[in-house]
């Protein structure tokens, strides 16, 4: 996966464009200072998105290294398709430098490109609607279904507590990752935010980045 291809110079080349046209815009309304501006501006910005997409090609390679050769949908790996879904995620990678949310990125990436990939799961769909969670919201989603899925809890979990806890949850079930299976309320003193569970297309997309080199109990809970 390592391989320099068309689509990775794509994705700089778009990269590039956008971070330069979004510094102009600001730029432009500057009197004055605005060349100046712009050329800072477009220097610090496209830094930022070098060290971000670097740390996701880190995650990308040692996730790989974990998966199987003989597990590589060599086919798909080649094809206009995934080179889609690479440009989404690498999209996707450039918008944070939280480590396990490009870890999580790059798991599904990797996923993506093996045979034990869930079918028809719309890859392109997941990793937009991960790119808008923050790495916080998808912690809470990834222990919603580790929980879940623990022996006697039926796929229900209480979700961890917060002060934002309302506003990422709706995050959550908006993006389609849990649902709410029993309401909240009032309970002993205290606000019980309800129970969830993990739909079935997050579930897939577990399994995906199982199969991307993702392990569980490496996980850590972010600051933010």
């Amino acid at each position: 996966m390592a391989k320099q291809g068309p689509g990775r110079k794509r994705v700089a080349k778009d990269a590039k464009f956008v971070a330069v046209t979004s510094v102009e815009m600001i730029a432009g309304a500057i009197p004055v200072v605005g060349g100046v501006v712009t050329t800072a501006l477009t220097a610090l910005e496209l830094k930022a998105l070098s060290e971000r997409l670097e740390m996701l090609v880190e995650e990308l390679a040692s996730l790989a290294a974990r998966v199987d050769g003989a597990k590589v949908s060599h086919e798909y790996l080649h094809s206009p398709e995934f080179e889609d879904v690479m440009i989404v995620g690498l999209e996707a990678g450039r918008r944070t430098r939280a480590r396990e949310k490009l870890r999580m990125i790059a798991a599904i990436l990797v996923g993506a490109a093996t045979i034990d990939a869930p079918k028809e799961l719309d890859v392109e769909a997941v990793l937009t609607a991960i790119r808008d969670l923050s790495p916080a919201e998808l912690w809470i989603a990834r222990e919603v279904y580790r929980l879940a899925m623990l022996p006697g809890n039926l796929r229900r979990a209480n979700p961890p507590v917060g002060v934002d806890a309302d506003f990422q949850l709706h995050h959550l079930e908006a993006a389609g990752l849990i649902t709410r299976a029993m309401s909240g309320g009032p309970m002993g003193g205290q606000r019980f935010t309800g129970q969830y569970s993990p739909t079935e297309t997050f579930s897939r997309v577990m399994l995906l980045m199982e199969a991307g080199g993702w392990r569980s109990a490496e996980e850590v809970k972010p600051n933010a």
